[in-house]
Parts: C-alpha cells; structure tokens; sequence
C-alpha cells in the first residue's frame, strides 16, 4: 500500500506541474488550472481524479486557446495578438493588441477610451488610417 501511495503522489505531483506550466505559459485560463490544481490536491486516487477532472470540463466547458504575438513591422510597441483555438484554427472577428504581452486590448471596444493617453497617442502613430477613421 505504500508503494501505491508513493506512486500516486509522484503522479499527483508531475500533473500539478504540467497545470502550472500550463497557466504560466498562458495556454490555460489561471481561474481554471487553479481550480484543476485544487481538485488535483483532493483526489485520493487516479480515479477519482479522473471523474473529477470531467466534471470539471462538463461544468466549465474550457477553451484552451493559445495566444500568438506579432510585430508588424521589426521598430513597433505594440504587438497584434492572434487566438488559436484548442482545435487548431484561428479564432476570428477579433482585433487585439497589447504594448506588454500581458494586457491585451480589443480595438472594438477598449479604443481610446480604455487605453492611456500615451498609448493612444503610439496607437495613433503606429495606425495613423485607422485612428483617423474611428
């Protein structure tokens, strides 16, 4: 029994890991891979891990969506943000930008009125027809 429980606790803890490695990389919601993480903890067995964990995902129903950044040109601030869905294709209809990787604007909606004064004054220079037509 010993041995099951040494196991069991190896494995519990290669897949805290994996989650946390997850979420710092941004592939998985943080509210979500903490809520993994806490289930993960409270499971005495792989079984009961495993209907917790598909409980997790009927309840939650998760997108794993992978964030790509992009310069359009080598001298610019900020960066074009594109989704890639858990299947693979892009996520459409949204346009999304970020001056630090870590906050992430939607144009539709956070343009200017969400933004700072200085980075709308470089979204206004890097995007001189847009701006202007807004």
């Amino acid at each position: 029994m010993a041995k099951l429980d040494e196991k069991w606790s190896e494995l519990q803890e290669e897949i805290l890991n994996y989650v946390d490695n997850l979420k710092t990389s941004g592939i998985i919601l943080p509210n979500i891979a903490d809520k993994l993480q806490k289930e993960i903890m409270n499971a005495k067995s792989i079984n009961e891990l495993l209907l917790q964990l598909q409980k997790i995902a009927e309840k939650y129903q998760a997108v794993v969506e992978k964030l790509i950044f992009e310069k359009s040109s080598p001298g610019s601030s900020i960066w074009m943000v594109s989704k890639i869905s858990a299947d693979g294709n892009p996520v459409l209809g949204e346009w999304q930008f970020s001056f630090d990787k870590k906050k992430i604007y939607n144009f539709y909606i956070d343009y200017p009125s969400n933004m700072t004064p200085e980075e709308v004054e470089i979204f206004n220079k890097e995007f001189q027809k847009i701006a202007s037509a807004s």
